[in-house]
This record gives C-alpha cells, sequence and structure tokens, in this order.
C-alpha cells in the first residue's frame, strides 16, 4: 500500500525534549520504535513547533499508531493511545529513557532532544538552538 511504513509489530520507542535535563515533552510509543530518528531529526534541526505537529509526524513516520502513540507533557497528557496510562508513567516522566510499557522500563529504541531554551523552537531563537544536542 502506497504510503504505508512496515514496522514491527512490539519494538516500543521514546522520543524525549529536554531543556537542561529536564523533560518538557515525551513521546513514546510500543510499536515502530526503531523509527525513533525519523522523528528525532526534525524536532532536533527545528521543524516542529507544537504537540500536535509532533503527534502527526510522529504517525506518519511510523513511529507509533493510533493505538499505542502517547505525547505528554509535564503537566498533562496531550494524545493518549487506547490504553489509561499507567502510574509508573507519570512518577517517571522525567527519566527521558523510561518508557512504562516496557518491563523495567528500559527501551533499545531512543532518542533524546536537549534544547538550549526551555520549550523548544516555540521559546528559541536561531542562535541558541545551534546548540540543540540530539542523543540518538
Amino acid at each position: 500500500m502506497k504510503g504505508s511504513i512496515p514496522k514491527s509489530a512490539d519494538t516500543p520507542g521514546i522520543v524525549a525534549l529536554t531543556f537542561k535535563g529536564e523533560v518538557f515533552l515525551k513521546i513514546t510509543c510500543a510499536c515502530g520504535g526503531e523509527f525513533h530518528t525519523r522523528l528525532a531529526l526534525p524536532l532536533g534541526l527545528d521543524k516542529v513547533s507544537d504537540a500536535d505537529e509532533v503527534y502527526k509526524i510522529a504517525l506518519q513516520d511510523g513511529f507509533g499508531c493510533k493505538q499505542c502513540l502517547v505525547v505528554s507533557d509535564a503537566r498533562d497528557n496531550l494524545y493518549e493511545g487506547d490504553e489509561k496510562l499507567p502510574a509508573s508513567y507519570w512518577e517517571n516522566l522525567q527519566d527521558p529513557q523510561y518508557h512504562p510499557g516496557v518491563k523495567g522500563g528500559a527501551v533499545e529504541h531512543f532518542s533524546i532532544i536537549d534544547y538550549p531554551v526551555k520549550g523548544g523552537k516555540k521559546d528559541a531563537s536561531k542562535e541558541n538552538l545551534a546548540d540543540t544536542k540530539v542523543t540518538a
């Protein structure tokens, strides 16, 4: 089928956006985690501006599906898959490598984007975004 991206059914992944080590946006999935860099690179290159856009890009790039994709910030759950998130998700939100759907929380597929300013693109100038660091 044109435009569809084949992905592993059980490959969890994480993309976390941080500022000074504090998570301000976390994206997790239970399938398609191997495509974490497809989502992380546009975020790190200052091409994404809000959670709605992050959600759409993640789905387009095969990072998760509507049933499992979660986009959340430190205060709210912005998008949630079919299942209610466990308490451990919120308890470990500040751990950019923690995935609540995996025993022990560790996943092989993750990216961390550490922005030089809080809020990423929406609060940044081009000069300080040059210091954005992407760990994949």
